[in-house]
């Protein structure tokens, strides 16, 4: 089948996508995890902070050892290369988003399937709720998905071809994974297990070979980097000490272990709806439409895989759920696999005649093309932080580049204002009253319990929420 023939499906996919996330895509707010990321990766591109002691605010986490460097790091690239627009993190989400798709396809290829279909596994992954919302919000995980995703690909490969140069590259990808988002990369090292567990193509020893190796290729990069690098192993040791002693012994987020899995499970509602869809639309015609026994094995490998992304997270009362968004493409896989043979029949049936194929392809481009306008709407669209993007924008106006303002102490667990005012001036916010600086921001709402001291006086200005004061 020609590659033309189905271009139309992945011109409906994109459509899609920007249709439903439209009304965000481009908003002028995003959420604030994102928004944390975004602002360090633009104070590093700008020379503030190193590479393993990434820099926030002046005032506010001024060394960041929250979660390794490499995310940000990578996203700081963008920022030098394209400058500070506030498209610029929208558009590296975007980018992580395109190449997990890429790795999507590259391992449904490597599984066997034929390339006219490889666009039928992406559906399954992109009708995960939590993804949209994800490409939009420049989180870890959209950076750490693609290393994931990429070592599977890899270590598949390596069991048909130079072992040891594809478990070289596999265990790479984990030790970037690592260096994204810590010790929740390193699933993908159960593959060839439940891949020896369930499709037995290769003995017991020969998994357990192969899954030191890969352990082996995971580790050594890292250990290079701790050994030669002080800097680096200060960094990795803050981190552990931050974010995976502290999420084990007192953060508390939810009120269950089980959360992730029932979150698991909510997510993929609809992913299964539509294989149930293709399911029953073919039960009935004449069509040889069951699986092999290796199909269906595959697909347990895969199902397990992404429940080996999954469960690890329930030891840990910190739970959110995008935590997850690893499992995702490995979800996708397997249920794109329990189906592929109605997949396969429903790929022909619109590309086996010209003027079918040609419908199709119309209807695609014209989704696509008020896919693409809806997009550019969003520009001009904001989210739940509206009013406080409105009055920042008017209050800049009135504040010098890289300075420091003082806010009552409330206002101090506000991360997003930090964000907001570090990403897109420069500015700190400083609720130390010893530091006396030279403009104070309140929002009186907030700040009900707070005397503002009589040196200050009002800056008038047409903001909704937020006030400015001066010293006199």
């Amino acid at each position: 089948m020609q590659n033309q023939n189905i271009r139309p499906f992945f011109y409906f996919l994109v459509a899609l996508f920007l249709i439903i996330t439209s009304q965000a895509l481009f908003a002028d707010t995003m959420f604030v995890d994102g928004l944390i990321y975004a602002t360090i990766a633009k104070n590093l591109a700008e020379g503030k902070g190193t590479f393993w002691n990434l820099h926030f605010t002046n005032t506010f986490m001024s060394e960041f050892h929250e979660h390794p460097p490499l995310a940000m790091g990578l996203e700081s690239i963008y920022f030098k290369l394209f400058g500070t627009s506030r498209f610029v993190e929208k558009f590296y989400s975007l980018t992580t988003c395109l190449l997990v798709v890429f790795g999507i396809m590259k391992l449904w290829i490597q599984l066997g399937f034929k390339k006219s279909t490889r666009w039928s596994p992406i559906l399954f992954w992109m009708f995960v709720p939590v993804i949209f919302w994800s490409c939009n919000n420049n989180l870890l995980e959209n950076t750490l998905v693609i290393f994931t995703t990429f070592s599977v690909y890899f270590a598949l490969k390596s069991t048909t071809k130079k072992p040891y140069y594809y478990l070289i590259l596999a265990g790479l990808m984990l030790s970037f994974g690592f260096l994204t988002k810590g010790f929740v990369a390193f699933f993908p090292l159960s593959y060839f297990f439940f891949s020896w567990l369930f499709e037995r193509k290769y003995s017991f020893i020969k998994m357990v070979k192969h899954t030191l190796l890969f352990l082996i290729f995971s580790i050594v990069p890292l250990a290079i980097v701790w050994f030669i690098s002080p800097e680096a192993k200060l960094s990795l040791w803050n981190y552990f000490q931050i974010q995976v002693v502290k999420s084990l012994e007192t953060i508390v987020t939810v009120e269950s272990r089980f959360f992730i899995v029932k979150r698991m499970f909510s997510e993929m509602i609809l992913p299964i709806v539509i294989a149930l869809i293709f399911y029953f639309s073919y039960f009935k015609k004449r069509v040889e439409l069951r699986l092999t026994k290796e199909q269906r094995a595959t697909s347990f490998t895969f199902l397990a895989l992404g429940l080996s992304a999954v469960l690890p997270i329930m030891v840990s009362m910190k739970q959110s759920g995008f935590y997850i968004l690893t499992a995702y493409p490995f979800f996708a896989i397997a249920v794109a696999n329990f189906v592929s043979p109605q997949l396969t029949a429903f790929t022909n049936s619109l590309t086996l005649t010209a003027k079918v194929n040609k419908r199709f392809r119309n209807v695609s481009l014209g989704f696509l093309v008020i896919g693409i306008a809806l997009a550019f709407l969003s520009t001009s669209k904001y989210g739940k932080d509206e009013v406080k993007v409105k009055d920042m924008r008017v209050i800049f106006n009135q504040l010098p580049k890289n300075s420091t303002i003082s806010i009552c102490p409330v206002m101090n667990e506000d991360w997003a204002l930090h964000s907001y005012y570090q990403r897109y001036k420069s500015v700190s916010l400083d609720y130390d009253f010893h530091n006396k600086h030279r403009y104070l921001l309140i929002r009186p709402s907030e700040c009900t319990d707070f005397q503002i001291p009589s040196e200050y006086k009002e800056v008038k200005l047409k903001t909704i929420e937020y006030k400015l004061y001066k010293l006199n």
